[in-house]
């Protein structure tokens, strides 16, 4: 019996031990974990991404060049002017893979229709601060938005043009990619007070600016009477994307 206590001891110690161990183990990865996390939401980057456009035609003037692009919003072109290696680029549409933009690139020119694939390079931002989780959750939606709100247009858009959908369920989709991107400008609006900073006020006046073309699409403004409704979005996610593309290029400018 007295050997049977001896021997108890030591192995109630041992568990008591390897209990202790565990639980420390366990503290100390939670502390790596969140020191990690805590790292990573400070230096968190925008999303990075490539563009191919397609171009019908290019211009060195831009009142020709405008008067080209408004002929072609009845054939469903965008039409929208990019300004490219110093001439006015006519827009078709803006595709999201390359492949894409190659099969509409040959289809065309099959019809004796020469065009111009444009790669356009949106790189990300990177942001390193002290803002609070929060703030930095709100900061990258605002600044993802509208990489976002182009990507959804350029769905319903292909969806439209097969026949997927019909004008009136394109619209109510249009008016959800406008309600997602009025709520990342209501939240940045929220928490950071207009011309804090260079780069705040830069960010809230291309927010504003984009609402103001998301709202116009979504009303139905035409650029021209003849234009089309799906040629009225290609316009519109062009715009966002030219948005998008100056933004990035003032808020790297501000940086260096």
């Amino acid at each position: 019996m007295e050997t049977k206590k001896k021997l108890l001891f030591p192995i109630i110690v041992i568990c008591i031990g390897l209990v202790l161990c565990i639980s420390l183990a366990g503290i100390f990865f939670s502390l790596v974990n969140s020191q990690n996390i805590s790292n990573s939401t400070s230096n968190l980057s925008s999303t990075a991404y490539n563009i191919y456009l397609l171009s019908l035609n290019s211009c060195k003037n831009e009142s020709e060049a405008i008067s080209l692009g408004k002929d072609t919003m009845i054939d469903d072109n965008a039409g929208y002017l990019w300004e490219y290696d110093g001439n006015f680029e006519i827009i078709s549409s803006a595709y999201k893979n390359e492949n894409d933009a190659l099969l509409m690139k040959n289809a065309l020119e099959m019809k004796n229709i020469k065009t111009q694939i444009i790669k356009v390079d949106f790189p990300s931002i990177k942001i390193s601060s002290t803002y609070s989780n929060k703030e930095m959750e709100i900061l990258m939606s605002a600044l993802n938005s509208f990489h976002d709100a182009y990507f959804e247009l350029y769905d319903i858009s292909i969806s439209l043009d097969s026949q997927i959908i019909n004008e009136t369920k394109a619209s109510l989709l249009i008016n959800e990619v406008l309600s997602k991107f009025t709520t990342k400008r209501n939240n940045f609006n929220t928490l950071f007070p207009k011309n804090s900073s260079d780069f705040l006020s830069t960010i809230n006046d291309y927010l504003t600016n984009g609402f103001e073309s998301l709202s116009l699409l979504f009303d139905k403004i035409l650029i021209t009477p003849t234009q089309t409704f799906s040629s009225l979005i290609k316009y519109r996610y062009c715009e966002i994307l030219d948005l998008n593309y100056n933004l990035i290029k003032e808020i790297i400018n501000l940086n260096s």
